[in-house]
């Protein structure tokens, strides 16, 4: 088994933006790999947002739909600027023969992210 470092991104209700480390835990099958990262977001199912190249952004999927949850705007690595709901949790990928492998973020990762990816909460959902 090993730990996948994730970086998670999430605010309360007066704005304030709160990072922080996650450790999911990675038995090697997919399956309960998803479900530790859908624990995670509290969600059901996920999305994936490349926000660039080496680095994924993992969010419920259908946050914009539930109650009280912020609204991100975040400028990616190639200048695309989009609205994100929810927790967002960022994760290192290697490609792989199948796709991509989560792997754990690196500082100089979380370094250009709070630098660079000028994220800001613009609202709330109220559904």
């Amino acid at each position: 088994m090993s730990i996948i470092q994730m970086y998670a991104v999430t605010c309360n209700e007066r704005e304030q933006l709160q990072y922080q480390k996650k450790a999911i835990k990675n038995t090697g099958d997919t399956d309960a790999l998803r479900g530790e990262i859908c624990r995670e977001l509290h969600a059901n199912r996920y999305a994936v947002i490349h926000y660039c190249d080496e680095v994924v952004i993992l969010l419920d999927e259908v946050a914009a739909y539930k109650a009280h949850q912020p609204i991100w705007t975040i400028c990616l690595e190639n200048g695309t600027q989009m609205e994100l709901s929810g927790k967002l949790l960022f994760a290192r990928t290697w490609p792989t023969e199948r796709g991509i492998k989560l792997i754990p973020i690196r500082a100089a990762d979380i370094f250009h992210i709070r630098c660079f990816a000028n994220l800001r909460v613009t609202g709330w959902t109220h559904h």
